[in-house]
């Protein structure tokens, strides 16, 4: 038998919502906080879209050539001059949120990690934006009437109990 939604799109509405938690929680905080958290927003878009296999060693190097060309974003310039912090600062940020795994000088990325990319690329195309919003409302809203039905049908039954007991 097989089940018709798959995990998958449960983990992409988990990460979209961890995704705005944290744009909203670096918003809020010091602008370094800010492009740090960018920083890894455009590592795992990059090697999202340009369809890096999992377990693939990333350098550090590679990163500073392929992700941070100039015209597309922070340089790696910027990122220096801001806040003195280079890459080390993201690629550790990456490895402890679980989406890499290595050190600061190579990292590979996980299947979280590749899953948060689409998420990340998705989220640049307003529908997808509506899409993720309007399926985490409705599946909440699935799971409360669930809750709800399940209580009001145990409440039914315990009064029947209760009525044949008395």
């Amino acid at each position: 038998m097989s089940i018709p939604i798959q995990i998958k799109f449960f983990r992409e509405i988990e990460l979209y919502q961890e995704l705005k938690k944290l744009n909203e929680r670096f918003k809020k905080s010091i602008h370094s906080d800010w492009k740090v958290w960018n920083t890894e927003k455009k590592i795992l878009e990059y090697y999202y879209v340009n369809l890096v296999a999992l377990n693939t060693e990333i350098k550090i190097e590679e990163i500073r050539c392929q992700v941070f060309k100039e015209g597309s974003g922070p340089t790696l310039s910027e990122l220096y001059k801001d806040f003195d912090m280079g890459l080390s600062v993201p690629l550790t940020n990456l490895v402890r949120r679980g989406y890499a795994t290595g050190d600061n000088n190579k990292i590979s990325l996980t299947p979280d990690g590749l899953l948060m990319g689409h998420v990340i690329n998705s989220c640049y195309k307003r529908a997808n934006v509506f899409r993720y919003n309007c399926l985490y409302y409705l599946t909440w809203t699935t799971v409360l009437s669930l809750a709800f039905t399940s209580i009001i049908s145990f409440l039914e039954k315990l009064s029947d109990i209760i009525c044949k007991w008395l």
